[in-house]
């Protein structure tokens, strides 16, 4: 009769434990990977949405809050590294009451690089429309 001991394992089975164990390992790393940009660009938003409240609600010598063309452009370069474009820039004003109130809205869409990921991010299609938004009072609204 022959004895089982350790080195009766079949010779193969450590390389397929080893291929299963990189595949798990390579999936998880390019998923932190994907996060880790969603994040970036989740956190560049709201830089870019925080600055252009900044400007909203700065005023100048004569009482005069900053315009909507300096709003867009102090978010688009807070956004950096983000290219963000003035259509991806909403300024919304509140008319009425004391204070009135300014909306910036920032959004960028955000694909995923790696093709296996399209199937989950976004209903399939790769891509999420992300998005940022603060809402500051102002002596008036932007012209």
């Amino acid at each position: 009769m022959a004895q089982l001991g350790p080195r009766s394992m079949p010779r193969g089975q450590a390389m397929v434990e080893m291929s299963l164990v990189i595949t798990l390992v390579l999936v998880l790393s390019v998923a932190v990977f994907e996060f880790g940009r969603a994040f970036i660009t989740y956190i560049s938003l709201v830089q870019a949405a925080r600055e252009g409240a900044r400007i909203a609600m700065s005023v100048d010598d004569h009482n005069t809050p900053g315009t909507s063309a300096q709003i867009r452009a102090a978010a688009e370069n807070a956004a950096l590294p983000l290219v963000i474009p003035d259509a991806d820039v909403s300024i919304l004003c509140s008319y009425g009451g004391d204070p009135q109130w300014v909306q910036i809205v920032v959004s960028s869409p955000f694909n995923t690089i790696v093709p296996l990921f399209d199937q989950f991010v976004g209903g399939g299609t790769g891509s999420i429309n992300l998005q940022r938004s603060n809402v500051v009072p102002v002596p008036r609204c932007p012209p």
